[in-house]
């Protein structure tokens, strides 16, 4: 699965909850070889995007309208 095809299936995932998450991570695992979502309840803290993980590849963050990589 490629990162826009990763995107598009965590805010799929993050819009079918019924409570108001409002945020995601998605993270390319190395040693594993795919995609991993990782969604936030509210607004979230900046604690919660600042977890070390070496085996993270490629990391993308999704606030409101806003899509931050890295």
């Amino acid at each position: 699965m490629n990162a826009c095809d990763a995107v598009e299936s965590c805010a799929a995932i993050e819009s079918s909850f019924d409570q108001p998450y409002s945020s995601f991570d998605l993270h390319f695992l190395a040693s594993q070889c795919r995609w991993e979502c990782f969604v936030y309840y509210g607004e979230g803290d900046s604690g919660d995007f600042s977890v070390s993980n070496s085996d993270v590849l490629a990391a993308y963050g999704y606030n409101g309208d806003i899509v931050y990589g890295g």
